[in-house]
């Protein structure tokens, strides 16, 4: 297959890249970071913004393309909070962008499927429930999450109308390495504590020590995407799935295992009012592996023994 991969240099974009160049497809990646990745240099590789359906549409009209995995995407629920229009402008706008540029094509010279990258911040972070299904309520508040959810809509509603077979992959927590293949956002906790760990950062506070995150592998996800990617075409059908664990990690657990895997303690401040909420958020991945046969490979303490690894070898 011929698969265009939008976001390619993001850290899930070079984990899904590398899998599927060594399961043998032949790979297009765009990025708009100015410096690409080594890797880049053994596939066919553009710079662009996500919202130039113009340039979009001159690359798949170039060659065929099987498929399209739509990763490029801005991240973060606190972020979005200040910049909610920026969000929607990139989340939603980039998606109605790519749709546009594949409308463009003559019908037979349209991408088959679309993977759309969707996030858990879709849902409601209120939800009563846990593990969350993918009928749960959704989000009515957060930009980021909002901003997906709109795509995955907009998404849904192209396929019904043009025969496109799409997937959203709601994906939990997205952790762990690879090598060559480090989380640099220290917005999240893993990336954070090792931070932390080398002196880069303030001890962070640690406010919720019970509360139990879905953490699931980037090579995990990766395979997740691989297996919609190569599955047979659904004209018309649009699924939206989540990707996570299926179990949820203590934040007290994270530090305690992080410092296992370094082999020294995590520098972390446990205020004495800290919250001892144990609940969590946790995926229900039953459709997943209904739907797409897939189930994560990897456990918790592998996680973090990949994490510690990429960020003391970054590429």
């Amino acid at each position: 297959m011929r698969i265009l991969i939008t976001g390619a240099a993001g850290f899930l974009g070079r984990a899904v890249a590398r899998q599927l160049g060594e399961a043998g497809h032949v790979l297009t990646l765009a990025t708009h970071q100015r410096a690409m990745p080594p890797s880049f240099s053994t596939h066919d590789a553009f710079r662009g913004d996500i919202q130039d359906a113009d340039l979009l549409a001159d690359v798949l009209a170039t060659e065929r393309h099987d498929a399209v995995c739509h990763l490029a995407a801005l991240t973060g629920v606190r972020d979005s909070e200040n910049q909610a229009a920026g969000y929607f402008d990139v989340n939603l706008g980039g998606t109605i962008s790519l749709l546009t540029a594949i409308q463009r094509l003559p019908a037979e010279q349209r991408p088959a499927t679309v993977v759309l990258a969707s996030t858990r911040a879709v849902y409601d972070a209120d939800l009563p429930d846990s593990p969350v299904r993918e009928d749960a309520a959704t989000t009515r508040s957060n930009p980021y999450g909002l901003s997906k959810l709109l795509a995955e809509r907009a998404l849904s509603l192209h396929c019904a109308a043009s025969g496109l077979s799409a997937w959203s992959l709601r994906c939990f927590n997205i952790s762990g390495g690879l090598p060559g293949i480090v989380d640099p956002d220290t917005s999240r906790l893993i990336p954070r504590l090792l931070a932390a760990a080398r002196g880069e950062m303030p001890p962070p506070p640690i406010l919720a020590p019970n509360y139990a995150i879905d953490f699931s592998h980037v090579a995990d996800v990766a395979d997740a995407f691989r297996l919609a990617l190569e599955s047979e075409p659904q004209p018309g059908k649009h699924h939206s799935i989540n990707i996570g664990s299926g179990v949820g990690t203590p934040i007290a657990d994270v530090v305690g295992g992080l410092g296992k895997a370094l082999g020294r303690d995590i520098p972390v401040i446990r205020p004495d009012d800290a919250d001892q909420d144990s609940s969590g958020f946790v995926a229900e991945i039953s459709t997943a592996t209904k739907l797409l046969g897939w189930r994560p490979a990897r456990g918790i303490a592998e996680i973090l023994a990949d994490a510690t690894l990429a960020q003391e070898e970054p590429a």
